[in-house]
């Protein structure tokens, strides 16, 4: 891309399309995931699938921060806080509802900053896709979240549970750059 071609605004526009089809791709990693460890998936699970999570971490978010995948806990959290300092509490369905609002509305905004990014990076690639996709979840998931509250420390998750947020994350990456590149060339 010359000097000339770089533009911030479509950069973003793509970059968040890219986020939005990033966060589709951790839905269908957590539905795999699932699947693939489960044989089945129940309709509450494909809910919780699409909130950024593991869907079987319904049982951890009972229990409280301390277990399940922590970016499926933050993404109720951050909707009960902001239902709270409005005086109200969330039904369960809205709970579901406001998680994947949080869950879509983070990956966009992410996904127009990579683009923004990608705007004055030399082509960035799949590869640098999925590294961002990682940054992301060791800069969010593994530090950000825990320092805010809106997960218990790292060292509280299985191994398993930091696999799979691992693994969703990159594949986020890969998604959002395979997406943005297409809409951008």
């Amino acid at each position: 891309m010359s000097q000339q071609e770089h533009n911030v605004w479509r950069g973003a526009f793509a970059g968040a399309l890219g986020g939005v089809a990033g966060c589709f791709g951790m839905d269908l990693v957590s539905r795999l995931w699932t699947l693939g460890s489960r044989g089945e998936i129940t309709s509450r699970e494909e809910s919780l699938a699409q909130q950024g999570g593991r869907p079987e971490v319904e049982s951890a978010k009972k229990a409280g921060m301390s277990a399940g995948d922590p970016g499926a806990v933050a993404t109720t959290a951050i909707a009960d806080r902001v239902a709270d300092s409005q005086g109200r509490r969330l039904s369960r369905e809205e709970r579901s509802s406001a998680g994947k609002l949080v869950h879509y509305s983070y990956g966009t905004a992410v996904g127009a900053l990579y683009g923004i990014g990608a705007e004055y990076l030399p082509s960035p690639g799949a590869q640098h896709g999925i590294l961002y996709g990682i940054a992301l979840w060791l800069g969010g998931v593994q530090i950000a979240l825990p320092l805010a509250g809106l997960s218990a420390p790292p060292a509280r998750y299985s191994a398993g549970e930091h696999l799979f947020s691992f693994i969703s994350h990159a594949v986020f990456g890969f998604v959002a750059e395979t997406t943005r590149s297409k809409i951008r060339s």
